[in-house]
């Protein structure tokens, strides 16, 4: 047990030094603050994609676009912990603190933020400059949307025993509690997309698809699961092509050119990056497929803002989304944020320049207007964009942290409130528990995976999609919700090669679900399962559909046949003319003799 202990804290100093040789490489190229900060007597972590970053080596805070949505969700979870706070009856004198952190979707901030989310030891400081590292005592994290950063900071954090909840890091491996013991999550792993979109291709009757995936485990691990279940629910794979990320656009005219070549695979299935579903809609158009082909893509897409993307996925396209609704009494609360009323609020102002297109700068070269402050964001036509997802793993925790208190130690003192809701409690508790959020009832398996599904969209325009179907792990199949538009009321048939018609066997071709129609003679049946013909013996012949020879019943004329009637008719007229012929002529025989 001693080494261990010695083991932990010897990585733990390792950690730091390894922060003080590089605090220097992992910066802000900016002045601008990326975290929001208020300590308490339990403290939540919360890590945010806030930013998207033009460079994947720093976090440039001018020079990146803002996401209102995430954005407006962190701002919603901190409506959360405001409301906590202010409730008496619930965790009564204790108080939640927060540490908001801008990742700006990168791997290396993430790995910079998870050293300073561990415990410190001896109080170890790099040294006595301005350049030591700032830690902050938290007891549960709220982690990023991006598996890449889930996977650094849950092999980090799972160590010191901080449990962690991610709004959407969607990767198989996170499942791996050898490795990421504390790690949960309010959605399901890629695993379950390959399920629900087989089971949306089988609710269509389709047995002919082609597949399109980025490199990585996100695309990789999706497209295996991909050919597993298409094997065993008999669905076949017509194009199945891996996207680089150092060779996308060869790879994807590589692969679009195939796909042409395919005519009856109707359907692509994608699990792509923006980046790479761009290039793909780019070359379906150039290749005129873009309304002949149906993509049916994977939760990536629903993430998308690029304008090209937007406007052409509303051809044809369908996907999964997850599941999520509005957080009660959001609009209230966001339609009455301002500059003026919110100072400390995370990117307040850069947010108000988004929302507005606007500037802060009076001496600017643009032709943006000067921002107003106190806008009233209701008369603004303002839109939420946040979705529900962040909030309810803020539900999901502080719930447990009430139960873990309730459980072990009822009217603690504030003091000692951090001994007794231990990471240990509290991943039990969140593992075995039940939890109302703004979706229900949710509840985690063993694997930190939450018994949940997806929504089935069709994606419309302006960036919306209609919610077609749902899906769910505990149910199997597609329930159907709205009713698909499908171009000109056509339903696509996706398949490799259509039954054969009557009379006809079937050529099998390599692919199992191809093949070809020929038609047995008129004196034959089709045998051996539609796989070939057999003559029919003498006096036998074919029934209606080829399957089996009967016997050729006699057939006798009846007086009452139409057939026997006209027969006998002109067997009467042929014998009144001949009679009366021959009488004739005997007649002028008899004369001309005499």
């Amino acid at each position: 047990m001693s080494r261990f202990i010695l083991t932990i804290i010897s990585f733990h100093f390792i950690l730091q030094l390894i922060h003080c040789l590089s605090i220097k490489r992992i910066q802000d190229n900016s002045k601008i603050i990326t975290n929001e900060i208020q300590l308490a007597d339990i403290n939540i972590a919360v890590l945010s994609t806030v930013r998207e970053q033009p460079s994947k080596n720093s976090c440039n805070v001018k020079n990146s676009a803002i996401s209102s949505r995430f954005l407006q969700s962190l701002y919603l979870v901190k409506k959360g912990i405001d409301d906590v706070n202010r409730d008496d009856s619930f965790l009564p004198n204790i108080t939640i603190g927060y540490v908001f952190i801008d990742t700006c979707n990168l791997v290396p901030k993430t790995i910079k933020h998870s050293v300073q989310l561990i415990p410190r030891v001896n109080d170890q400081t790099c040294s006595k400059s301005n350049q030591e590292m700032e830690y902050f005592d938290i007891q549960a994290v709220i982690a990023s949307i991006s598996s890449s950063e889930s996977v650094q900071l849950s092999s980090l954090l799972s160590r010191f025993n901080i449990p962690q909840i991610s709004p959407m890091s969607t990767s198989d491996d996170l499942s791996d509690k050898v490795r990421y013991e504390y790690f949960t999550r309010i959605v399901s792993p890629d695993r379950f997309q390959a399920e629900a979109l087989t089971d949306f291709i089988l609710e269509y009757h389709w047995n002919y698809v082609s597949i399109l995936f980025i490199e990585g485990s996100y695309g990789e691990n999706g497209a295996k699961q991909l050919r597993k279940l298409s094997s065993i629910k008999g669905i076949c794979i017509a194009v199945d092509e891996m996207i680089s990320l150092d060779n996308s656009i060869e790879d994807i005219e590589k692969a679009v050119k195939k796909i042409s070549n395919h005519p009856n695979a109707e359907i692509i299935i994608i699990f792509l990056y923006p980046g790479e579903t761009k290039m793909l809609y780019d070359q379906l158009e150039k290749a005129q497929l873009l309304n002949i082909k149906y993509v049916l893509a994977s939760d990536g897409m629903s993430f998308i803002q690029i304008p090209s993307v937007l406007e052409k996925r509303v051809y044809n396209t369908f996907g999964i989304a997850f599941q999520y609704r509005n957080v009660p009494g959001s609009f209230e609360f966001l339609t009455t944020i301002n500059p003026v009323r919110n100072p400390n609020l995370l990117y307040i102002n850069d947010y108000w320049s988004r929302l507005f297109d606007c500037t802060w700068e009076r001496n600017n070269n643009t032709s943006k207007k000067l921002c107003d402050p106190e806008t009233n964001l209701t008369a603004a036509n303002f839109q939420i964009a946040a979705d529900s997802l962040e909030y309810d793993c803020f539900l999901v925790l502080i719930k447990a942290i009430n139960r873990v208190i309730q459980r072990f130690c009822p009217g603690i003192s504030r003091s000692k409130v951090r001994n007794c809701v231990t990471g240990q409690r509290l991943l039990k508790e969140i593992r075995t528990g039940s939890f109302n959020t703004t979706l229900g009832n949710i509840q985690f398996d063993k694997n930190g995976d939450v018994y949940g599904g997806y929504n089935l969209v069709q994606y419309t325009h302006n960036g919306k999609w209609n919610v077609v179907g749902r899906w769910s792990r505990e149910k199997p199949g597609v329930e159907p919700l709205e009713k698909i538009i499908w171009p000109e009321s056509y339903v696509p048939v996706s398949v490799c090669s259509k039954p054969c018609p009557p009379k006809h066997y079937f050529i099998q071709k390599a692919v199992v679900c191809c093949w070809d129609c020929r038609k047995c003679r008129n004196n034959e049946i089709v045998i051996d399962n539609r796989t070939g013909c057999e003559e029919c013996p003498e006096f036998f012949w074919p029934d209606r559909e080829a399957l089996k020879c009967v016997a050729i019943e006699a057939d006798y004329l009846k007086w009452s046949d139409f057939e026997s009637v006209i027969i006998l008719a002109s067997g009467i007229v042929v014998e009144f003319i001949d009679n009366v012929f021959l009488s004739d002529e005997a007649k002028r025989w008899n004369l001309w003799s005499e």
